[in-house]
């Protein structure tokens, strides 16, 4: 078969617009990869190495039946899992031995070289494998970003267990690579669980903003073009501890030479300390970020807020300098605006503070100092002052409710609490993944975070004196390269909202129909069991479950998966009719609960949209 570069291309370009932006304009190396013609016909690739050697990637005689006997190869491996993590693409002849092995999983592929990707679309046909059903997702590159990216994604849609299967020539040339993939997948499943379970927690709140937060975004522009902006520019990322009021005079003699970001809640202990931050970043869901935004005066102020945020945070969609940004698990979002990365796409992260980082990361900053990240409580203190979204005593109260201890800045220790060493983790997590940003420390009395050097704010006034950063530039970029949504998108926003409703009814009938048949006792007992797998095949096979309810109730999904197995296995039936019962409970439960809430803020935002309702917001 033909080989069409310009086909491969156009697809990549419609299907993975951001691979397509990698590698357009770009031709294959030549001088390290080599089309070879395996004896069965299929098409091989040769690997020259730095002595002019070629070896083969596949077998010289028949790729697919090597590539077959390896996939049978990874039983083992993957036995349990629903999904499979490939590291290592290639030609595909790997990926499509497993798509055909094991139908029943899906496939998430990664190639760690460009170039490998790029020999691949002057080679073979792509096509086949990418449109495959079973390929969940595609990532290219080596940068921790995209791993942590792809592992975060990966988890958002998990059915069960994660398996990784690694090609021969990830096994034999790259161990170290295969190494880093084993630690980073527990790393992030726990980052995952930690996220999942603040969505569980503030669920019902989280689901208000977004639908409060949505006609806002069409309104505002996203944050993306700003891409590449302040290349070069150094920036102080502010938190709200106890050092930011210590560190105060300082930041006024930086405020026209360095970009400075107020992570959250330190806008407020800023703008009372006479500092006017260059940009806001808010992200947080809850009551006490609300309190905290409430009375100050952002009118001339860049803003980015993220669509789960508390949505009174946002008090007036028109001002100028409003900007917005998605999270990767805002399953919301990315069900009704079907998102992709140029919409304003960010890893979900604890702290507001990451956030701050990857938009930095964004525009091309490449030196990140960090003042008030203390995530600790310096001299029994929990905040720099002018921060009064929590009262005094509750304050004292968890201060003095602190236990643990962490190494402090100064050779000392500050207590603390899981809480923040959760969330200074967190924001060490998302270090690792900017390798080419230099990452500093100011705090005279914080924690040590990791990965970050210690470095004084006089430090950073002497090497940034000569550089003039302003406010002004910020608003500059943002009116030259910042554009609203075209109208289309509203349209498709009501569509896809409309649509969602009525998926919503259908569930509601689909649930109702699993309950008469649990309750049904006519027939034999296959009978009566073929009824209720039917009606719950319904359910979970749905769009409307697998992109958003489950999501929503991944503590109950869990439930009901952890005790299939036995269920299944359970040959009495009235022993399996107890167990498959007591499996889908809970999820059934959590729909019962769950469906009224995306039914009336839905239906809310709809008239918002289409002018229905008042102004208030």
């Amino acid at each position: 078969m033909k080989i069409s570069v310009a086909d491969n291309l156009l697809f990549l370009r419609d299907q993975y617009p951001e691979i397509y932006r990698l590698i357009r304009n770009r031709e294959m190396n030549k001088q390290k990869y080599v089309s070879q013609q395996s004896r069965s016909g299929q098409q091989n690739l040769g690997i020259v190495d730095e002595d002019g050697n070629v070896r083969s990637l596949y077998s010289k005689y028949d790729p697919e039946l090597e590539c077959r006997r390896w996939a049978e190869s990874q039983s083992g491996t993957l036995e349990g899992a629903g999904d499979v993590l490939l590291l290592g693409v290639g030609l595909g002849y790997h990926a499509l031995a497993l798509i055909s092995a094991y139908p029943d999983k899906r496939i998430f592929l990664y190639e760690p070289d460009l170039e490998m990707l790029l020999a691949a679309v002057h080679t073979v046909d792509i096509r086949p494998l990418l449109r495959s059903k079973q390929v969940s997702m595609f990532a290219v590159g080596s940068e921790e970003s995209v791993k942590t990216e792809l592992l975060l994604e990966i988890y958002k849609f998990a059915t069960g267990r994660l398996a990784i299967a690694a090609t021969p020539h990830v096994t034999r040339n790259d161990l170290e690579e295969l190494k880093q993939w084993e630690s980073l997948v527990p790393e992030m499943a726990r980052t995952y669980a930690s996220d999942v379970g603040t969505i569980a927690h503030h669920q019902q709140v989280w689901i208000e903003n977004v639908f409060r937060n949505l006609p806002k975004n069409l309104k505002t522009p996203t944050f993306y073009p700003l891409k590449g902006a302040f290349q070069g520019v150094p920036v102080v990322i502010a938190g709200s501890g106890p050092s930011l009021e210590l560190e105060a005079e300082r930041l006024r003699a930086l405020q026209d030479h360095v970009l400075i970001i107020a992570a959250g809640t330190a806008a407020a202990g800023l703008q009372h300390l006479g500092i006017q931050p260059h940009l806001v970043v808010t992200m947080d869901p809850g009551e006490p970020n609300r309190i905290a935004f409430e009375h100050l005066d952002l009118k001339d102020c860049p803003l980015l807020y993220i669509t789960t945020v508390k949505h009174e945070v946002v008090q007036d969609e028109n001002d100028p300098y409003l900007m917005h940004g998605y999270f990767t698990m805002d399953v919301l979002s990315h069900y009704l605006m079907e998102l992709r990365q140029e919409n304003g796409v960010l890893l979900s992260t604890a702290t507001v503070t990451g956030t701050a980082v990857q938009l930095a990361a964004h525009m091309g900053c490449t030196e990140i100092t960090f003042i008030g990240q203390d995530f600790s409580y310096p001299q029994g203190k929990s905040y720099s002052s002018g921060v009064g979204h929590i009262s005094m005593d509750e304050q004292k109260k968890n201060v003095s409710a602190a236990d643990l201890e962490t190494p402090n800045v100064s050779g000392g220790m500050n207590r603390t609490n899981l809480s923040m060493l959760n969330l200074k983790e967190d924001v060490e997590r998302l270090i690792k993944a900017f390798p080419w940003i230099s990452f500093y420390n100011a705090s005279p009395v914080g924690a040590v975070i990791e990965q970050t050097e210690l470095r004084s704010l006089d430090q950073v006034l002497e090497s940034n004196q000569d550089r003039r950063f302003t406010r002004d530039d910020v608003k500059r970029a943002m009116q030259q390269r910042l554009s609203l949504y075209p109208p289309e998108a509203k349209t498709k926003l009501i569509q896809r909202t409309r649509n969602m409703q009525n998926a919503l009814e259908e569930m509601e009938e689909s649930i109702d129909r699993l309950k008469r048949a649990a309750d049904q006792s006519t027939g034999s007992p296959k009978e009566w069991l073929e009824r209720f797998e039917r009606n719950w095949k319904e359910i979970v096979d749905s769009e409307l479950f697998e992109r958003v309810l489950s999501y929503f109730l991944l503590g109950e999904k869990n439930h009901a998966e952890r005790h299939w197995p036995q269920m299944f296995a359970t040959t009495d039936f009235s022993k399996k009719k107890e167990l498959l019962l007591y499996c889908v409970q809970p999820l059934v439960q959590g729909m019962d609960k769950l469906l009224p809430v995306l039914q009336v803020h839905s239906k809310s935002m709809l008239a918002k949209i289409e002018g229905k309702e008042g102004s208030h917001t």
